[in-house]
């Protein structure tokens, strides 16, 4: 696993984010790769099952067909994308090789009453959801506070990292950048 060096100038990290339809099938995937210094260095495009779990799986895919060897960090928008499907960060940084952080913005009251009421066989899922680790929070130099899961990096180096890719507000520009091209691709 390569370490995390959050001060470095070359730092790059691979936004993901989503966007889908509510009765789509597939969610789309964007990720974008960002420089320390906003350049944007390179974007892949995936997809994820709507209710599915091959959320995980579909990310590496994405990281690994970049063949980029110099993205040091993955920040993906949300633990639970595409209607239920989680993502496991520390399956992600295993599999990628780079530490990976997961973003959310708010509390959640949970998603059991949801996801039994959205799947005939809820077990399976649950037992997913269940595994997902514990949030923390985190406050960024901008002020605003976020919630991570984070695999493969200490706490402080998760928040260097957040603090060199977040400009302004409470999302880091890789997920933002990332967040505008997956919605551009989902609406053709």
């Amino acid at each position: 696993m390569r370490r995390l060096h959050a001060e470095k100038r070359g730092l790059r990290c691979l936004g993901i984010a989503e966007s889908f339809a509510p009765r789509a099938r597939t969610s789309t995937l964007a990720g974008v790769v960002m420089r320390r210094d906003g350049a944007v260095d390179g974007a892949v495009m995936g997809a994820s099952t709507v209710s599915g779990s091959d959320a995980t799986d579909s990310i590496a895919s994405m990281h690994a067909r970049l063949g980029r060897s110099d993205v040091s960090l993955t920040m993906v928008s949300g633990l639970v994308i595409s209607m239920y499907n989680t993502v496991d960060v520390a399956r992600l940084a295993r599999l990628t090789g780079a530490p990976a952080i997961a973003v959310t913005w708010r509390e959640s009251a949970g998603l059991e009453g949801a996801i039994r009421r959205h799947f005939a066989k809820p077990a399976a899922k649950l037992a997913e959801c269940a595994a997902l680790p514990r949030r923390e929070a985190v406050r960024l130099r901008t002020g605003h506070t976020v919630l991570i899961a984070r695999a493969g990096c200490p706490l402080d180096g998760a928040r260097a990292a957040l603090d060199a890719f977040t400009t302004h507000g409470a999302v880091p520009e890789p997920i933002r950048v990332a967040r505008a091209l997956a919605r551009a691709v989902a609406r053709r």
